[in-house]
């Protein structure tokens, strides 16, 4: 299965600023990023364009209207992540995204919704309202897209269709990073997090 080529505008209030937050969800287990890491070099060498690392789901993006709420954040969200066990995220599709604003076009991978995602989306949205954060994405939005490469050519859905093989599993969701956008491409790294009984770092 693939789906139609669709806009940033779609999903999001507007487009990323500097000083935008975003919580990242990333797969920890070094098998499966060399699986994930394997998979984008071969879509790669079919399709062309770059290779997005590190592969992740952007869970949230959102602003702070204080510096000092996000010192009050963290913990926040670190204990809120203590409370998620760790959960797998399945490909059923891929989806051709339009960045106009940064004129190129990336091919990413659309992850199903599960329960176990949708309560995690729940659980972070809680812990951005327990600090006043006005979340830049669409109001009930479960954010399903997944990167897998940038700078993409104009792609078919018959040349698509012919290397999905769809649905299979493509990470165990175990890590959260917290980081802040500085610029077209460039991101601090604020905190990373276990998800459950995980580890916690950073």
């Amino acid at each position: 299965m693939t789906t139609q080529s669709t806009s940033d505008s779609d999903f999001h209030i507007r487009q990323a600023q500097p000083g935008d937050l975003c919580v990242l969800l990333e797969p920890a287990d070094p098998g499966e990023i060399a699986d994930l890491i394997y998979r984008q070099h071969a879509l790669q060498a079919w399709f062309g364009g770059d290779v997005v690392t590190p592969v992740h789901l952007t869970c949230q993006r959102f602003i702070l209207s204080e510096e000092e709420y996000l010192d009050a954040f963290i913990p926040l969200l670190r204990a809120a992540m203590a409370q998620v066990a760790y959960f797998s995220l399945t490909a059923t599709a891929f989806q051709i995204l339009d960045l106009p604003s940064l004129q190129t076009r990336m091919l990413k991978w659309r992850v199903e919704e599960t329960d176990a995602l949708r309560n995690f989306v729940v659980t972070l949205n809680e812990a951005l309202s327990a600090t006043g954060a006005t979340s830049l994405y669409a109001a009930g939005a479960v954010a399903n897209l997944v990167s897998a490469l940038i700078s993409v050519p104009i792609l078919s859905t018959s040349e698509l269709v012919l290397v999905g093989g769809f649905p299979y599993s493509l990470y165990t969701a175990r890590r959260v990073q917290l980081s802040r956008i500085d610029g077209p491409g460039v991101y601090t790294v604020l905190a990373t997090m276990g998800l459950g009984s995980d580890m916690v770092t950073g």
